[in-house]
């Protein structure tokens, strides 16, 4: 019986040894774990990292993109606006110069008028002139 005993009492010294053994590996295994988490979670983070910024060039570059877009619309509004604001000036211009032109047209045909009526009126007063002395003629001859 001292035998089975000793067999028993044998088998438990055994197990809490490869227990024991086995908490080492484990604890072992646990540290390396932990080294590798540590090691993922780093990875991990620097991925994140990489991700980040790589969103961030792209969100920058098509900001890029949109500031660059947007750069050229406002140019090619501000070069449409230049070309109608020319083309008012230029149409402006033209009707001043067509005003002018015509004032000046409406001056000389007052000024002929005015000579045409002024040599029409002299010679009307002459002719009339010429009626009267004619008439006082005939009424001298015919008292």
């Amino acid at each position: 019986m001292d035998n089975t005993s000793n067999t028993t009492a044998n088998p438990l010294p055994t197990a809490t040894i490869i227990s024991y053994n086995k908490k080492n590996d484990k604890s072992v295994m646990n540290e390396e774990e932990l080294k590798n988490h540590e090691h993922n979670n780093n990875k991990r983070k620097l991925d994140r990292r990489r991700l980040k910024e790589y969103y961030n060039k792209l969100q920058t570059t098509e900001e890029q993109q949109q500031q660059q877009q947007n750069k050229k619309d406002i140019l090619s509004y501000i070069q449409l606006y230049n070309d109608l604001k020319s083309n008012k000036v230029k149409n402006n211009n033209l009707i001043k110069t067509t005003i002018y032109e015509n004032y000046y047209d409406l001056i000389k045909i007052n000024d002929l008028l005015q000579e045409h009526s002024s040599v029409s009126s002299s010679n009307r007063f002459n002719e009339l002139k010429d009626k009267l002395s004619e008439l006082k003629c005939f009424s001298e001859e015919g008292k």
